[in-house]
């Protein structure tokens, strides 16, 4: 994957690469480029109150309220 798709699946919030930077370990990152999309995805989701649960990830949006997750 490049960095660029790399970038669009975190963009678009993609529950599989909010796991991956959760629960994985960066094993080779010598620009701190995961490590840098880790540290502001995990901000971002803080910042926006997303929580996790047992079924995957829970976005605070009360029904009928529009938003934008970008």
């Amino acid at each position: 994957m490049t960095p660029e798709e790399f970038e669009t699946y975190t963009k678009s919030k993609s529950g599989w690469v909010i796991d991956a930077l959760v629960e994985g370990i960066i094993l080779h990152d010598p620009e701190r480029f995961l490590q840098n999309s880790k540290e502001k995805l995990l901000r971002e989701l803080r910042e926006k109150g997303v929580e996790r649960k047992p079924y995957g990830w829970a976005w605070p949006i009360r029904a009928g309220e529009r938003t934008c997750l970008s």
